[in-house]
């Protein structure tokens, strides 16, 4: 199942963006996009799928995803009608200007910025972050600005916050920068069920030992880890995505023996295959 980016900016300037979603379900399918998103849940209940993990989410939770982490919000339609409700601020990683992060009184918001690549969740948001919310979303001014500034200096003082995916988690999703290794994980993935080590280095034409050094210096992955954690992603979508039988969904992850594939999907979720499905569903 292929995820997409959403494209959200219009191509105009801006310091941030408010977007206020009401639904009975919330429609969006995963997802990713370029910018920051910091999420409020005003009401509601469900399923938050967020890179490889999967999370409860409630009215009154707050989180932060970074630049292209899949993420969505999954909900049962209320037996009494009530609409599921969310607040989202997006803004862009250099929203101040390329420089504004690197300097020295902008170290907390680096910090958090930089843990909310792999998602936050910042546990009983205190009032003022409320406040900051709410102000954000009625003024479009220099007044919003500074609530927007004020937000962001209470998020990186917010101690109780925690991580929402593991640390094994990849962007198999999104280009790689060097052109030489995209052109291998492009091919990687074009034969992701079938690939194997000797295969893929004789396609960049580098010895073993030297693909090896190579692979591990791009992706900061065994060739071996790397393609365990494509397959896993692929096999992730397809238990969400279909009812495919878990054995087949193995073999179409390039997994023979379904023992091996349990024990990897388990290391990397803790779950296993089934309870992935079930837990997300």
């Amino acid at each position: 199942m292929q995820i997409n980016p959403e494209q959200l900016t219009t191509g105009e300037d801006f310091t941030y963006l408010v977007k206020q979603y009401d639904q009975a379900r919330f429609t969006s399918p995963r997802h990713y996009h370029f910018e920051y998103e910091l999420a409020y849940l005003k009401a509601g209940s469900g399923k938050l799928f967020v890179g490889n993990a999967i999370h409860s989410f409630a009215a009154g939770h707050l989180f932060l995803f970074g630049p292209s982490l899949v993420h969505a919000f999954k909900n049962e339609v209320s037996p009494t009608g009530e609409k599921a409700s969310c607040q989202v601020i997006l803004f862009k990683p250099d929203f101040f200007g390329e420089k504004f992060l690197q300097r020295p009184e902008a170290l907390s918001l680096r910090k958090l910025l930089e843990e909310a690549k792999g998602g936050l969740q910042f546990i009983n948001p205190g009032s003022e972050i409320l406040i900051c919310l709410q102000r954000l979303a009625q003024s479009t001014t220099l007044s919003g600005v500074q609530a927007f500034l004020r937000l962001l200096q209470l998020l990186a003082d917010h101690s109780a916050r925690k991580a929402m995916t593991r640390k094994w988690f990849n962007k198999h999703y999104y280009v790689q920068d060097d052109a030489k290794i995209r052109r291998v994980l492009d091919h990687v993935h074009a034969h992701l069920k079938e690939i194997t080590f000797g295969q893929a280095a004789t396609y960049t034409g580098l010895s073993n030992s030297s693909f090896a050094r190579f692979f591990k210096t791009k992706t900061d992955r065994t060739f071996s880890e790397y393609v365990n954690e494509a397959r896993i992603k692929h096999a992730q979508d397809l238990l969400i995505g279909t009812a495919q039988p878990i054995r087949e969904v193995s073999q179409a992850c390039g997994f023979d023996n379904l023992s091996y594939f349990n024990r990897v999907f388990k290391k990397l979720n803790q779950r296993t295959p089934a309870e992935y499905r079930n837990h997300f569903r």
